[in-house]
């Protein structure tokens, strides 16, 4: 006899399930139903899962012994390392595309999956199986499995059931990683020419509302087109004008593009999603594209022997890095705004119809709501269960790390959420400041100061200064080293510390890398209209040595030490970590208890459970 726990199926299995399913539906052998009149054209939501079970699961089940399908498939069984909870309202495809879009590597790569209508047999009397609660298969497969994906559906919230409800209650108690599955952004194929006209296009460019899934391709090629325009027609329009002079009104109109397109990555970074974001985005496509032709330009010049000999080749490559970084955050950013729309669309579909309290979820059988609720209630653990499911709905997962900060926090919208433009922006940015600025001292060192040669004074003074400074005995130089090591040590730390923990890493080092970059670059813009020329190196010693000595090292330790332990810190640390977050340091009325730091348990008052009458249909 095979255990529960081993009743799984692979992603291959539910690849080959889906479009098993789908070839009946074509065949008109799986059809509509008085409950279920799904559409046979309709490839996103597909027949419920009754239909399926039905019709085609129980069908070929029985001629193959009544087992399960997933025995039918694997006779000895696969160990379970995700246990899948979600309702039967649901269509088929889309349970399939949430469950295999959000396919886990929280605690090492998932393999194997649970997933009730696939692993309990269901020509067996499922009630026999159910009748002790904590004995069922559902109970045995979620302790064996590291993590708990939820996957909501568009008919209504799943903890409005009451075993959904205990699967909660089991997970919280045994320490799982709870998180939320998030359709798949389906791309269409779009042209250029199209993306140019939705780029043109006021309607599409304000609305907020449109499908995820038919815009999601085309803003992103036209975040690409405006980008590679604006860099090519700048190019060739500027090239040429630097031979023989130390610049042109071009180069500081490229400095001031580089920086709006920091202040418009960081305002996209650290907001909501909007209509407004996207607007952004696409400024900033203009000023990014713009700030690379300089770049670009600069460096064939430089190439061609046409800038004069105090601009060096690892200064310019500098400047062409920052540009390429602000040209890739856009664009990624907008997957991340795409993105992140998708996530905020799955909470509404938890939310829908739950009450906020596990003894209100209904249930097809009184007597199963009455066991479950008693063993809860006898736990003590029910306002925790509550509270899981709260942290789970806010922050798009539930773990012992969030569930910890929230308690001293208050709710953090999205905290489970990464948006990668995050680390493209602050941590490429800083990253390449550093490295350059260390390549350039060598350089420079390297030519015996020769490259100052013809340097009129009055520009060159600060630089050659510092720079003809024997390498060695240079303090800033190894201050620069040790920025450009600290932050070199972040990109490992972020890919080791617990998945839970990075949405805030990233902002961390947004927030005290990225900003400063942007005040710096604002520093610079301002200097070179008022005088003309590059900032000296000299003139920006102190923010190196701030930025490597007291922010790097910050960051550093902030990462390493996760969002929790930074809000245990007295009086300052729940407000730090919700301004890192991008949350209001100060709290609403409207919020709560909660938004005090008081634990989230708190926010309602709880009255004995005495049994309920529920009689409804089981989703």
């Amino acid at each position: 006899e095979v255990p529960a726990e081993r009743w799984c199926v692979t992603q291959r299995d539910l690849l080959e399930f889906r479009a098993l399913v789908h070839r009946y539906v074509v065949d008109e052998r799986m059809v509509p139903t008085a409950q279920d009149d799904f559409s046979e054209s309709d490839d996103e939501t597909g027949p419920n899962i009754h239909t399926v079970n039905r019709q085609l699961v129980m069908p070929i089940t029985e001629r193959a012994g009544k087992v399960s399908w997933a025995l039918m498939l694997h006779p000895e069984g696969l160990h379970c390392d995700l246990f899948v909870t979600h309702g039967w309202a649901e269509g088929i495809y889309e349970l399939i595309d949430k469950l295999l879009n959000s396919w886990p590597t929280w605690r090492g790569p998932a393999r194997n999956a649970y997933c009730c209508v696939l692993s309990n047999p269901q020509c067996l009397d499922i009630g026999t199986l159910l009748s002790s609660p904590r004995d069922s298969p559902f109970a045995r497969a979620l302790l064996a499995a590291p993590c708990l994906l939820v996957v909501p559906n568009k008919q209504g919230s799943i903890y409005g059931r009451v075993w959904c409800a205990y699967e909660a209650f089991l997970a919280y108690s045994n320490a799982k990683v709870i998180f939320t599955a998030t359709a798949p952004v389906r791309h269409r194929v779009w042209c250029a020419y199209e993306a140019f006209l939705a780029y043109s296009n006021a309607k599409v460019i304000f609305t907020a509302t449109a499908p995820v899934r038919h815009r999601a391709h085309n803003v992103t090629l036209t975040c690409l087109a405006v980008v590679a325009a604006f860099c090519a027609f700048t190019t060739a329009l500027n090239i040429g004008t630097m031979q023989g002079v130390g610049m042109h009104p071009g180069d500081v109109d490229g400095l001031v593009a580089g920086f709006s397109a920091y202040i418009f990555l960081f305002v996209v970074a650290m907001t909501r999603p909007s209509a407004w974001t996207r607007v952004l985005l696409f400024a900033n496509t203009v000023s990014s594209g713009y700030a690379l032709a300089q770049a670009v330009n600069c460096l064939v010049e430089l190439a061609m022997g046409w800038c004069p000999t105090w601009i060096t080749y690892s200064g310019t490559i500098g400047l062409v890095w920052s540009a390429l970084v602000n040209v890739v955050a856009t664009v990624v950013a907008e997957a991340d705004r795409v993105a992140e729309i998708q996530s905020r669309r799955e909470t509404k579909q938890l939310r829908n119809g739950f009450t906020g309290f596990i003894r209100n979820a209904s249930s097809s059988a009184p007597q199963d709501k009455a066991k479950i609720m008693d063993e809860v209630v006898a736990s003590g653990l029910e306002e925790e269960v509550d509270k899981t499911i709260e942290v789970l709905l806010v922050a798009g997962a539930s773990t012992p790390t969030l569930r910890s900060t929230f308690d001293q926090t208050g709710p953090l919208e999205q905290a489970s959420y990464t948006k990668l433009s995050m680390a493209v922006f602050g941590w490429a940015n800083s990253f390449g400041w550093y490295l350059f600025l260390v390549l350039m001292r060598i350089e420079v060192s390297a030519t015996g100061c020769k490259v100052f040669a013809d340097c009129p004074p009055e520009q060159c003074a600060g630089d050659i200064d510092v720079m003809c400074t024997p390498l060695l005995q240079d303090a800033d130089f190894y201050i620069a080293v040790f920025g450009f090591l600290a932050l070199l040590a972040w990109l490992p730390l972020f890919f080791h510390i617990p998945k839970d923990t990075r949405s805030f890493a990233v902002r961390v080092i947004v927030i005290l890398l990225g900003v400063v970059a942007v005040l710096l670059r604002a520093v610079d813009c301002m200097r070179l209209r008022a005088e003309g020329k590059f900032v000296a190196v000299a003139e920006m010693r102190w923010s190196l040595r701030v930025n490597a000595l007291v922010l790097a090292p910050a960051t550093l330790a902030l990462t390493a030490a996760g969002p929790a332990w930074v809000a245990g810190i007295p009086c300052a640390g729940p407000c730090l970590v919700r301004c890192c977050m991008g949350q209001s340091a100060c709290c609403s009325k409207k919020e709560g208890l909660a938004q005090r730091g008081q634990p989230l348990g708190q926010w309602r008052k709880y009255e004995p459970y005495v049994g309920s009458s529920d009689s409804e249909d089981d989703e």
